[in-house]
């Protein structure tokens, strides 16, 4: 959750292999199928480093026969204004992620969270299939999407009811 950590890894060789090493070493000693990386903030600058260290860690774990999954925040369209995690979601190249990763995990939940101002659904049935509809778009393979699902709630007494969440998802891709 932590940009400036990731920085210093990704801009840093000696950083980067230590990680990388220490990833392989986790999944090798304790005998994992893989690895899911889930880092959810990254700084858009960090992007070419962020895909080199992918690419790194995916050969080495393919060579010992392990799998990479990636985890990633939700996106429905390159061309949407999101309000959180805007520099994330541009590193967040699904197309790429998915060339390099055996399977790409997608946090579809918090549609309406704690940080929202409305009351809503926490994964609205239709963001959902725009999820998977715009990763398909950008040629993710299907066996490689999995979407994951929030099975909790929240108290919404303290703010207003949004009266229809398919109004404020802008669907353009």
């Amino acid at each position: 959750f932590d940009s400036d950590i990731i920085t210093q890894v990704l801009r840093s060789p000696e950083n980067l292999k230590k990680h990388i090493e220490q990833i392989i070493s986790v999944v090798i000693n304790n005998g994992y199928d893989g690895i899911d990386l889930d880092y959810e903030s990254f700084y858009l600058a960090d992007k070419k480093q962020f895909f080199q260290f992918l690419e790194e860690l995916s050969t080495q774990l393919k060579s010992n026969n392990k799998k990479l999954v990636f985890t990633a925040h939700p996106k429905w369209g390159d061309l949407i204004p999101y309000s959180t995690y805007v520099q994330t979601r541009g590193v967040q190249d699904y197309k790429k992620i998915s060339d390099l990763s055996d399977e790409l995990r997608i946090m579809a939940y918090n549609f309406f969270g704690r940080k929202t101002d409305m009351a809503g659904p926490n994964a609205p049935l239709n963001w959902i299939e725009q999820i998977i509809k715009y990763s398909i778009y950008i040629g993710v393979p299907r066996e490689k999407i999995v979407i994951g699902l929030g099975l909790y709630s929240y108290d919404w007494s303290d703010r207003p009811m949004s009266q229809s969440p398919s109004n404020i998802i802008n669907l353009e891709w």
